[in-house]
């Protein structure tokens, strides 16, 4: 029952690929964000092109999980990623992996290595709020 059930059997029915997370196949989530306050998971294409320097990712494959830290990702991101690997998989040991020291089987679980963004995109700022007073009063 509930709505995973619905959305499975709706799927089953019309004879579409079913697209959800795979919890023994291969899958690619990336962590972006700036701060506690505006982290996001997404999961993306499962391949090597799917990378970027400024973010962290969780790769499953299996019953491997990964963290990929890239070289401009934030300790927020870090932490966030170990968070989501836990809950995919609760007990698993996760091997993180730092952009550059990748082992062949994190590459292997991506289809191979390709070329990824490596640039220093520019992430959004958070900053803290403020309270202005306008006024057009003279004097």
């Amino acid at each position: 029952g509930g709505i995973s059930c619905g959305y499975k059997n709706s799927v089953q029915e019309k004879g579409l690929p079913d697209e959800t997370y795979p919890g023994t196949g291969v899958a690619l989530v990336r962590i972006n964000g700036t701060s506690i306050h505006n982290n996001k998971t997404l999961q993306v294409d499962a391949v090597s092109t799917s990378l970027s320097s400024t973010n962290c990712f969780v790769l499953q494959s299996g019953n491997s999980m990964f963290i990929w830290i890239g070289n401009t990702s934030s300790y927020e991101q870090q932490q966030w990623a170990a968070k989501i690997a836990e809950f995919l998989k609760p007990g698993v040991a996760v091997k993180h992996c730092k952009e550059g020291t990748e082992s062949s089987s994190f590459w292997s679980a991506l289809g191979g290595k390709q070329d990824y963004s490596n640039k220093n995109a520019t992430q959004d700022v958070v900053r803290e709020p403020h309270l202005y007073t306008f006024s057009f009063r003279n004097g």
